[in-house]
Formats: C-alpha cells, sequence, structure tokens
C-alpha cells in the first residue's frame, strides 16, 4: 500500500511546462504529490542531497546535461531513486536507451494526463520498494551462507558455476566474477573435473541427495579429503535446473584412519625373499624400508639405512635425475610407472645397470613400493646385440645401395632392348627373324620381372613399401591385364576369361598399381602352369558397410595342380614346389611371397585351394573405399539394345556363361550353343520372331568348326536370321583371319578374352546408337577421344634411348624436338612452344632435376606450366617423389613401354598452361633451322583447290596414311564438337574465360588435324581473347565463325558415311 503523501522531484527548464506538469500531480486522487521544481541537473543534486524524494521526474533536454547522460549524472547522488524520463517525442531507441541506463519508465510530454502520470509515479515507486524489500532478502541470504564455514556453491545444467560463497572462492584463488559462467574444467585437472561432472549429472538424473567423502586437490596443488553434499536445485516449478553443492575438509580425520591401514599394510609387503631388491620410499628420496637384496645392489648396510644415509636420489647419477622427475610426475597423476631402465651409483662408486617399477602406496605421504632388478647380464647381451644390429644395419644400407645402382645400371640398357625390339618386330620380318626376336623380347621381359621382384622383395623386407590411394576404374585396369596377358595365353590355347559381378562398383579409391601388380602375378603364373584348359579372373564383393567394402579376386586354372603338403611353402620367399618346376617353368620363387605380403598390406590375404593335376584357385582380399563419383548407382536408362535377342557361340562353358551373365545385365535376350553345328541346328528349327536374332556372337576357333566359316555358312543360309555377326578373336595371329572377315559378312571383331566396355560400344553402333549411351553394368564409359599431335620437347641424353623414345613418338604421329642434355632442353625450351616434355633425370652438364626447376622458376613470370614427364631408371622408393618435389607432373620408370608412354603422354593435365605461339614468332624466324614446321606450313594448298574446308591430303598425313584411323579421329571429332560449342556458350554465359580457352584450344587442335586452314587461325584468336579476359570480342568472332563449323561437321559427316574401301578393314570398329 502506497503512501498518501509522496514527494517529487521535477527536472524542467520550461516554466511553462513545468507549471502543466505541476498541474497535473496537483490532479492526483489517490495520493497527495508534493512538487519540487528545479531547472538543472545541478541543481537536481544540490536538491536532492538537502531533502531525498520519492521519485524524480528529468526531462530529457537540459541546459547542463541531456538525455541518457543527465540521467546518469543524476544517479551518482539518487542511485536507488526512481526516475521517469520525460520525452517530447515518441523515440523507440531513446526509450530503450534511457530504460537500459537505469529509468523506470519513459513519458511523452504530449500524451501525459493526470491519471497516466499518477499512475506512473504510483508502479515506479512500489517497484522500487519491491527490489529494495527483495536486495534485503539477498544480502541476508548472502550473508548466511557467507558465515557458514564451509564451502557452498551451485551449478546450472550445463556445469557452469552460477553462483559461490567466498569461502569456495577463496578456495580457488578466484573472484566471484571468475567463477560464473565457468565450469570445473577451468580450475580442476581434467580427469577431476570429470569426476566432477559425472557426479553432478547423476544428482540431476536420479534427484539424489548425496554425502560423501571425496580425495580433493586445490589448484595450488595441495591435497584435501573432504565431506561432500550435493542435491538438486529446482526451480519454482520443482524442474531440476542445476545442482548446489557442500563440501568441508575432513583430511584429519581421514589421515587417522589411513595411517593405521598403512602401518597395517608395511608389515604385510615386507618379506625376506631376496630374489629382487624392493623398497619402501617417499618421493622425496627417503628409503624407509628395504629387503637384503636392494641393500647388496647398492653396497650399503642396513645401519646405514636406519641412519638416513641411504636415501634413493643420492644412488641416481646426474643425467638420469631430469627422466626421474617425469616419472615421478606420472606417479603422481596415475599412481604407478611403467619399468624404465637407469643406473645406481652403488656406495663405491661404481656404477649398476638396473630396471625400476613403481607403485604408490599412498598418496598423501607419497609413499611408495620400488622393485629393483640387476640388469647387469641383459645389458652385457644387448651390447652383443647392438653390434650385431649395427653390422646388419650396414650389410642392408650396402644392399640397398646396391639394389638402386645395379637397377639404374640395368634398366638403362634394358629400355633400349625392349623398346626396339618391340619396334622391330612390329616390321616386315622373315619366320627365323622373328623367333629370335621374341626369344630377345620374352629374356629381356624375364629379366625385368626378376628385377623388379627383387626390388620389391627388398622394399617389403624394409618395410618401405607403403600404399598410394588413388580413384581408378576397376573394369579398365582388369581389362588391361588380360589384354596384356591374351597373347600368351592364346599362344597356348587357353581361353582366358575374365568375370566380374554385376554389383562390384567400378570407381575405387586403392592402390591401383599394387592391385595390379597382385593380379598380373597369379594371372601370369596360372598361365605359365596350365598347359590346356582355361584361367578365368572372377570378381565377387565379400562384404560392405557405409565407408568401404571388401573385394575377392579368384583366379582360377587348370593347371597341374599343387600338393597339399606344399601349398604351405610355395608362399615363402625363394621356394617352389620342386626343382623340377623351377627346371621347368624357370622363376625366383618370389612371386607368391611378394603378391601374398601385398595382399596384407592392403588389409586383405591370399589363400589357395588346389588339387594335383585338376588345377588351383588362389584367391585374393583387399579391402577398398568406393569412390565418390562411383557411389551412385549406374541409372538403368532404356538403350537400343533392350530386349534384343543375341545368339551366343562358344565352346568354352565359362566364357559362354560370362557372356550370357553380361548380356542379361544389359537387359539383352541371350541363347548360348557350344558348337558350330549347334548354332545351325537352332538356326534352321527356329521359326517366328524368336528366331531372328540381332547379333550373333561368334567364337573364332571351336572343335567341330571355324567361327569364320559358321560365319560365311550363316551369312549365305540365314542371312535374315543372324543379324549382325561379330567374330570373338582368340589367335595370336590375327591377320589371317581378318583377311577373310569381310567375305564372311562379319561386321566386327572383338579380341578375346571380351573388355565390357569395347563389347557395349561395338553393339551400339552397329545398332545404330549416338555411342553416348552407358552400359548399365558399368558406372561410366569414355567415349573414343581425337588424339591430338603434340609437340614434344625429348630431352635424353643415350642415343639408345633417344633413337628409341623418337621412333615410338613419331609412330603415334607427335613431333619431336631431341635435347641432349638438361642446360639445352632450357635453351630450346624458351624458343619454340611445346605440348609436353619428357626428362630424363640423370644427364651430363645439368640433370632432369635442375633443368625442371629453372623451367618452373622462369615459367612463373609468363604465367605458363608445360607439363613436363620424368624418364628415369630409377625405381627404388622415394625417386618418384623426388621428381614431383622438383616441378614434374608424372614419373614413367625406365625401360619405357609404348603404350604407357603413350598413356601418360596423352593424358589430360589439368594444371597445364601452354604459351601462345605468338610468342615464338621471332624465335622461329631467325631459327627456323632449328624446329620443325608448324603443321599448318606442311598443308598443300592444291589439297583443298576443289572448294573443301577439310585438307584430305593434310589429314591423311598426320594418321601415316591410315583411312581407318582417319575415320576414327572423325567421330570422335564429330562426337567432342556439341561438347566444345556447350563449354563455349557456358564459359559466355558464366564469364568463364579459362574454360572458354580451353575449349577454343581443343578445337584449334582439331582444325589442325584436319588442316582447317580458314579456322585455324580465328580459333587461335579465340584463345589469344580468352587469355586476356576480352570474352565480348571472344563471343562476336565465335559467332562469325560457327557458319565455318557447321559446314565442316557436315563434310566430316559425310566422309564417314562414304562406303568403305574394300581394303579399308578395321573390323574391330565397322
Amino acid at each position: 500500500m502506497l503512501d498518501s503523501d509522496l514527494s517529487v522531484l521535477l527536472v524542467e527548464d520550461n516554466p511553462a511546462e513545468a507549471r502543466r506538469l505541476s498541474d497535473l500531480l496537483a490532479q492526483a486522487s489517490r495520493c497527495r504529490m508534493r512538487v519540487t521544481h528545479v531547472t538543472s541537473i545541478g541543481a537536481a543534486k544540490r536538491e536532492f542531497a538537502k531533502a531525498p524524494t520519492n521519485v524524480i521526474l528529468l526531462d530529457w533536454f537540459l541546459p547542463d546535461r541531456y538525455g541518457v547522460d543527465g540521467l546518469r549524472d543524476l544517479q551518482t547522488v539518487a542511485p536507488r531513486t526512481p526516475v521517469l524520463m520525460l520525452v517530447g517525442w515518441d523515440d523507440d531507441e531513446a526509450a530503450m536507451n534511457s530504460l537500459r541506463a537505469g529509468a523506470q519508465d519513459v513519458l511523452i510530454k504530449e500524451q501525459m494526463t493526470s491519471s497516466i502520470l499518477e499512475r506512473t509515479i504510483r508502479y515506479a515507486v512500489e517497484r522500487q520498494r519491491t527490489e529494495s524489500a527483495l536486495r534485503q532478502t539477498e544480502e541476508m541470504y548472502r550473508s548466511l551462507i557467507e558465515s557458514l564455514p564451509i564451502n557452498v556453491f551451485r551449478k546450472d545444467a550445463q556445469g557452469n558455476f552460477v553462483f559461490a560463497n567466498q569461502r569456495y572462492c577463496d578456495e580457488l584463488h578466484r573472484r566471484l566474477d571468475e567463477l560464473v559462467g565457468r565450469t570445473d574444467f577451468t580450475f580442476f585437472p581434467p580427469e577431476l573435473a570429470e569426476k566432477y561432472r559425472r557426479d553432478d549429472q547423476r544428482v540431476m538424473r536420479e534427484r539424489l541427495v548425496v554425502e560423501d567423502i571425496e580425495a580433493y586437490r586445490t589448484p595450488d596443488g595441495q591435497r584435501l579429503h573432504v565431506q561432500v553434499m550435493k542435491a538438486p536445485a529446482t526451480d519454482a516449478k520443482g524442474r531440476v535446473v542445476g545442482t548446489q553443492t557442500m563440501f568441508w575438509d575432513v583430511t584429519p580425520r581421514v589421515e587417522a584412519e589411513e595411517a593405521l591401514q598403512r602401518s597395517t599394510s608395511r608389515f604385510k609387503k615386507l618379506f625376506d625373499a631376496n630374489i629382487i631388491g624392493i623398497i619402501l620410499a617417499d618421493l622425496s628420496g627417503r628409503v624407509l624400508e628395504a629387503n637384503d637384496a636392494y641393500l647388496s645392489l647398492t653396497g650399503y648396510s642396513r645401519e646405514d639405512l636406519m641412519s638416513g644415509r641411504l636415501r634413493w636420489d643420492k644412488l641416481t647419477p646426474p643425467e638420469y635425475r631430469e627422466f626421474d622427475l617425469r616419472e615421478i610426475e606420472s606417479l603422481n597423476r596415475t599412481g604407478v610407472c611403467p619399468p624404465w631402465e637407469k643406473e645406481y651409483i652403488r656406495k663405491d662408486g661404481s656404477r649398476v645397470p638396473v630396471m625400476l617399477g613403481v607403485s604408490m602406496l599412498d598418496n598423501s605421504t607419497s609413499e611408495c613400493i620400488c622393485f629393483v632388478l640387476d640388469m647387469t647380464k641383459q645389458k652385457r647381451v644387448e651390447a652383443q646385440l647392438l653390434r650385431a644390429k649395427e653390422e646388419a644395419d650396414s650389410a642392408s644400407q650396402s644392399k640397398s645401395l646396391f639394389l638402386a645402382n645395379m637397377s639404374h645400371e640395368i634398366r638403362t640398357p634394358m629400355n633400349a632392348i625392349i623398346g626396339l625390339t618391340e619396334l622391330v618386330l612390329d616390321s616386315d620380318l622373315t619366320r627365323q627373324q622373328r623367333d629370335n626376336l621374341t626369344a630377345v623380347a620374352e629374356s629381356a621381359e624375364a629379366l625385368l620381372s626378376l628385377i623388379n621382384h627383387i626390388l620389391d622383395f627388398s622394399k617389403i623386407e624394409a618395410g618401405k613399401l607403403e600404399l598410394d590411394e588413388v580413384e581408378f576404374s576397376l573394369r579398365t585396369m582388369i581389362a588391361g591385364i588380360l589384354k596384356t596377358l591374351a597373347l600368351e595365353a592364346h599362344r597356348k590355347q587357353l581361353e582366358l576369361v575374365g568375370d566380374i559381378r554385376a554389383d562390384v562398383p567400378d570407381r575405387l579409391l586403392g592402390d591401383v598399381v599394387k592391385l595390379r601388380q597382385i593380379l598380373m602375378n597369379l594371372l601370369g603364373n596360372a598361365i605359365k602352369f596350365t598347359e590346356s584348359g582355361e584361367v578365368v579372373l572372377r570378381v565377387i564383393v565379400v562384404s560392405r558397410d557405409e565407408l568401404s567394402l571388401e573385394l575377392q579376386f579368384d583366379v582360377i586354372d587348370t593347371g597341374i595342380g599343387i600338393p597339399e603338403d606344399y601349398q604351405h611353402a610355395i608362399f615363402e620367399a625363394f621356394e617352389q614346389v620342386h626343382t623340377s618346376i623351377n627346371r621347368k617353368y624357370g622363376g625366383t620363387g618370389l612371386g607368391l611371397s611378394i603378391t601374398s605380403k601385398l595382399a596384407q598390406l592392403m588389409g586383405g590375404r591370399l589363400w589357395l585351394t588346389s588339387e594335383p593335376g585338376r588345377g588351383s584357385t588362389f584367391v585374393v582380399t583387399s579391402r577398398m573405399r568406393p569412390a565418390v563419383s562411383g557411389l551412385a548407382a549406374t541409372a538403368m536408362n532404356p538403350s537400343p539394345l533392350d530386349g534384343l535377342r543375341v545368339l551366343a557361340v562358344d565352346d568354352n562353358a565359362t566364357s559362354r556363361q560370362n557372356l550370357m551373365d553380361l548380356l542379361t545385365s544389359w537387359r539383352m535376350r541371350p541363347m548360348a550353343v557350344a558348337s558350330a553345328s549347334e548354332a545351325l541346328t537352332i538356326l534352321k528349327r527356329m521359326t517366328g520372331e524368336d528366331s531372328v536374332f540381332a547379333f550373333s556372337l561368334i567364337d573364332s576357333q571351336m572343335p567341330d568348326g571355324d567361327g569364320i566359316d559358321l560365319a560365311a555358312t550363316i551369312r549365305e543360309e540365314f542371312s535374315n536370321q543372324a543379324g549382325h555377326m561379330l567374330l570373338l578373336l582368340s589367335s595370336p595371329d590375327r591377320g589371317t583371319e581378318l583377311a577373310r572377315c569381310d567375305q564372311a559378312g562379319i561386321a566386327a571383331t572383338i579380341a578375346k578374352p571380351v573388355n565390357e566396355s569395347e563389347l557395349f560400344d561395338t553393339l551400339i553402333s552397329l545398332r545404330g546408337g549416338s555411342g553416348d549411351e552407358v552400359a548399365p553394368s558399368l558406372p561410366a564409359r569414355a567415349a573414343v577421344k581425337a588424339r591430338n599431335i603434340l609437340r614434344v620437347l625429348l630431352v635424353e641424353d643415350s642415343r639408345f634411348n633417344q633413337k628409341l623414345a623418337v621412333a615410338l613418338l613419331e609412330k603415334r604421329g607427335h613431333q619431336v624436338t631431341l635435347a641432349h642434355n638438361g642446360r639445352e632442353a632450357v635453351d630450346i625450351f624458351f624458343r619454340q612452344p611445346f605440348d609436353r616434355v619428357l626428362m630424363d633425370v640423370q644427364m651430363p652438364e645439368m640433370d632432369g632435376l635442375e633443368a625442371t626447376h629453372v623451367i618452373r622458376q622462369r615459367e612463373q613470370r609468363s604465367g605458363w606450366h608445360v607439363p613436363i614427364i620424368a624418364m628415369t631408371a630409377q625405381a627404388m622408393s622415394g625417386d618418384r617423389e623426388r621428381c614431383l618435389a622438383a616441378g614434374m607432373d608424372e614419373y614413367l620408370t625406365k625401360p619405357i613401354r609404348a603404350d604407357h608412354l603413350y598413356e601418360v603422354l596423352e593424358s589430360d593435365f589439368p594444371n597445364a598452361v601452354f604459351p601462345q605461339e605468338s610468342s615464338f614468332k621471332a624465335s622461329q624466324k631467325t631459327r627456323r633451322g632449328m624446329i620443325q614446321k608448324p603443321l599448318e606450313a606442311e598443308v598443300s594448298p592444291s589439297s583443298q583447290a576443289n572448294g573443301s574446308i577439310v585438307n584430305w591430303t593434310h589429314a591423311m598425313s598426320i594418321v601415316g596414311g591410315d583411312k581407318a584411323l582417319l575415320r576414327d579421329v572423325a567421330v570422335a571429332c564429330l562426337e567432342d564438337f556439341p561438347r566444345w560449342m556447350k563449354e563455349f556458350d557456358q564459359a559466355l554465359a558464366e564469364r568463364q574465360a579459362p574454360l572458354f580457352r580451353r575449349a577454343a584450344h581443343s578445337l584449334r587442335g582439331a582444325c589442325r588435324t584436319f588442316g582447317l586452314d580458314r579456322l585455324t587461325t580465328p580459333t587461335q584468336e579465340l584463345e589469344t581473347l580468352a587469355l586476356a579476359g576480352n570474352l565480348a570480342a571472344a563471343e562476336q568472332l565465335l559467332n562469325s565463325l560457327r557458319p565455318e563449323l557447321q559446314a565442316c561437321q557436315i563434310e566430316l559427316q559425310a566422309f564417314l558415311e562414304k562406303p568403305r574401301d574394300r581394303h579399308d578393314h578395321d573390323f574391330g570398329r565397322r
């Protein structure tokens, strides 16, 4: 209930407004207002000091202060008196600032009435009195809490301190504001804070009042025992909102109880056995008790012990004391220490090696029990072992150095031997010459395999073999392996089959190099030890989870088999089944040992089942992760193959079933037979729609007939039923068979073992598809791309390697410029443009690493980055990393293989930035004799005299006169034209100059290949404009070229639609 008489201090400098407010106050009906009027803050402060009032009405604008500043100044003398701010306008920001500064309310003068003013004043005074009463209650509660001789604090549900008495603040050496809002983890060791957190959660969860005695360590390290009471804290609705805790020191009582326990325990632990030294000690260095073994070990007497002359810290040499302190710290934290070794200084000054193990007995007194073992004999043995290890390490280092040098020295001539032999074998030879050179090639391969096995075995033994995880296509990798081994399998008339189940993902993350090595070794062995029958590689998924999957690779053969008692031994190094096996088949016995180790490194294992005379199955597992690009299942979109009937003729049951599974996974309707006679019988008997096949897949070699002869018969008798006929080639001499295919009506040939992607593409092509379809069993299918003619700088000092590399590159159609060392390479590199650099590593004058470093430094000024590919005979661990660290982009190990060279050389390098030819015009004029002429210069004007856009004479010279290859390039070019146009449009829409430049560069490469004189220079200008960021001018130029580009596409399409020349056979792509 308010008093009937209230005093009001009115602070208003406007006399008229002051009278109006006074009149309103005089009209108050509930109580009488006694008004004192002043005109400034200063006057108000003086007046309040003389006679405090119940409430203050404060004008916003005053002569000496205004707004919030005036309010704060007035609060210095009237901190607890309610203040009502008077403003002349409605301003939310001013009102909020006033309330934050402590005003009880804000009143707008124009809207004020007597009743509003009276009610606001009465409410303000009532609130002030209520708050004053609340403060008094809180102060009384705090006084009570602060007077208790115990520690009291309260936490919220998250463990944050919200209140603590001064005693607890003093305990933590913190002020209350430093404590509030923080948790136990700020003030206590993690393990202790975690305990407190668990206790708090239990109290809140179970609504328990817990009382216990706990060990407590103050922040300054003092250890106490405290009696603790914890209870849940609740709000007005009874909900648990935290915990409240009280605790007090009971250390003296606990210490008295524990002293009795220690006394009893001490006598129990002392014993007379003297097998090992035992002492009771404290962490200050005192030895409290010791047995005779310890005294004998240290040379001290029991009298020394009793008198205190025996101290363990005095036994410790200075160099061990710092380590001892760390162990003592660990002992304090955990109560135990792992055994450690040190030395003791005996009483006579001699030293003895010892091993110590310590356990804490009493934390409060730091007493512990220590076990001490004399290590004299063990140290003597260790010294002998160390000398032996050093000798072994020295020998191992010498072996590694020897292997590295020998590898380099052997690989360098091997590069020339293998490469040049491959080139000569591609030429016309007599039968005797081919047999001799084949023997040379096989011997060279065997020697290289031996070198690789020895290097791998050395790395495995040294523990230096590591996984290199990359994304790869499993099916592409396996197709490459089968293609590599197919020639040897077919030479022995073996059926080589790859069976990858449909649920096996294609894109994986793993070490593709080591997986390829494992499968190559297992398949190579299977082919080597199989004289007839088949070799099958089957891939299945064993298990999978969200992050990885386990694949199983089964290599099944029908070879000689392995007796059970030898099956374990063959996985040991240098072991074979029998010496007769080595004499007949050769080999080092290292392959399976290395394969087993690689499988273990990849998270799998290798085992086998075998029966002598019937064959073997080698099983290897590997855990891998599916690549992000391969996570989504391939969409089963409709394709031209859906529902088509296929006749498959193959005498090998495994190969036949594999074809059935593959065709079925593509939603085709296959029928398989095992012989030519069965195929003819089926065609004779079948009638109606079911007698018509879209395709016939015919094995080239069958017991009852030749596949080509069967095709010729079908063409004559059942041409309306067999559809497109495809010959599955398994003969190593394909030339003879290919010459007969056209006459037999065979539409295409597929090499066995069948490559899924190749077969799918061929079927789509024969069916008239666009080539953009994706095989349902494959996550992706790479389209055939046109191969650009590259300008290659070859840096090589070896005459033999120069000859080989130049031959391989020119055979591929690439332009080659030769440099004999790194210094010459740097000089040539900046005189003319190149697309790739093949850099030998070891060369005179300037090696490849230094030359690369110089090139990369100079490139930084121009913004170029031409791909540099290392060529080295070094194959030891770390060689590849050194090349990449020097700035190279890829790494080839000699001897260089043609397919690997082409794969790396012609791959995309995303970071590449190529120089513009205009940068080199001056040097071309002055040094024309040093470089090859650009492709444009080779175009004969007469070749386009007939008005043709494409210079066909020039295009044929690019592909070496191979018209079939030219058709492939034209197909790829037509496939890429829409993509280039799409990239141009995207780049213009998104203002992406780099994307525009890449598309222009690709388009210019096609123009150069087909001798498009009218487009080559403009497309180069498109690149230049994109490089300068001038997309507006580039767009204008591109639009002017679109009619010419469309005419070019029409001419290329017309070329493809022409009938083939009868001598222009390319059965694999028809």
